[in-house]
């Protein structure tokens, strides 16, 4: 009988290479793909909400005539309109869970111009572009300019605090700047919304001042630039001007007044008054010439609290005894914030029989015991 005699045979040193090689390029294509995809479906997500938000911010304004006053009231706001708390969040935001939307929504009068800023996400982010709703549009990759404070770079959106000398700078693409924000009063909050170039190639710039302060603003012709304060918007394309907004009581005084060019002012539905040197204006929107000066009041804006706990909660009392009761404000963190009490509506409801009664003011007087 014959004898066969098998040799085992392993992989050589370059079979090997070549193996992992095939692997490692299999595996890199892999995540290639999947990163691809990922991001795909993110900018997807994006876009949806956006659009979510755009029907339901122009069905919200043809039922009320107004937009919501502030970013936080989007989400009450338009939740009759189907849009749901989760849509507020950008995929790409990296703090998840918060409403990332809030800090770059501009409320805007009941007849905004087209092509008017209305919300923006910065953290999408492809190829140097964030995804914007300009009013009258669907959501739109538009590409991003630079702003520095100080000459450092600004985080769009993020607060703060500007101290009188503080210069806030906005940068086209070639890296010449078209608009200057000069410091003149210290300002407890204020932000950068956004600065990036419309469809047209125009560069638009947003900053926003939330709080008493003064700016001297210097735009190129040519670029479109808007001073967004609590009780109006300053809107420009190519002028000098200075914004100065001041708290009296209960009221936003904005007064601004232009050395060079035109300045275009916005009132709102809630306006308690608007003038343009001294004389009264009743328009959605008025001019503002050089050498001339415009003002627009507003009252504070209500807060809406996330809980209301009343307090005392019960209290035992005796015939004609009087207790007060008041409603304190939580916001979505917890923290307690100032309810107006002549806006809550107080009610008494008997438990088995009439035995006190309570007035407007949370009063309540014991009748019987």
């Amino acid at each position: 009988m014959r004898k066969i005699s098998i040799r085992e045979k392993g992989f050589t040193l370059i079979e090997l290479i070549v193996v992992i090689g095939i692997i490692i390029l299999l595996a890199g294509g892999s995540l290639l793909s999947y990163k691809t995809l990922l991001d795909k479906t993110r900018k997807i997500a994006g876009e949806t909400n956006l659009r979510a938000i755009n029907l339901a911010l122009n069905m919200y304004l043809h039922d009320y005539g107004r937009f919501p006053s502030t970013g936080s009231d989007l989400v009450n706001a338009l939740a009759e309109y189907n849009v749901s708390p989760f849509q507020f969040h950008d995929p790409n935001d990296p703090i998840k869970s918060r409403n990332t939307y809030a800090p770059f929504y501009v409320k805007r009068s009941n007849r905004p111009d087209s092509s008017a800023f209305v919300l923006g996400c910065p953290y999408y982010s492809h190829k140097g572009k964030s995804l914007v709703l300009l009013y009258g549009y669907d959501p739109e990759e538009l590409e991003n300019l630079k702003a520095t404070l100080n000459n450092s770079p600004v985080e769009f959106g993020k607060s703060m605090s500007l101290k009188a000398g503080d210069k806030v700078e906005y940068y086209l693409k070639d890296g010449n700047k078209f608009a200057d924000v000069d410091v003149k009063k210290d300002i407890e909050n204020a932000s950068v919304i956004a600065a990036f170039s419309l469809p047209n190639g125009k560069p638009y710039g947003i900053f926003k001042v939330n709080d008493a302060g003064e700016v001297d603003v210097s735009v190129k012709p040519g670029s479109r630039f808007e001073v967004v304060t609590p009780s109006t918007i300053a809107g420009v394309q190519g002028t000098e001007f200075t914004v100065e907004v001041n708290i009296s009581g209960d009221e936003y005084i904005t007064t601004i007044n232009v050395g060079k060019g035109k300045v275009m002012a916005y009132t709102y539905p809630e306006t308690l008054e608007a003038t343009l040197d001294s004389i009264e204006v009743k328009k959605v929107k008025f001019l503002i010439e050089a050498g001339h000066q415009g003002i627009v009041k507003i009252k504070f804006p209500s807060f809406v609290p996330e809980s209301i706990k009343v307090t005392p909660h019960y209290v035992r009392m005796k015939v004609g005894k009087t207790v007060d009761f008041d409603a304190i404000g939580y916001d979505d963190k917890g923290e307690e914030i100032s309810v107006d009490q002549s806006k809550v509506k107080w009610k008494l409801i008997p438990y088995l029989w009439e035995c006190g009664s309570i007035n407007e003011d949370g009063e309540y007087t014991a009748t019987r015991r």
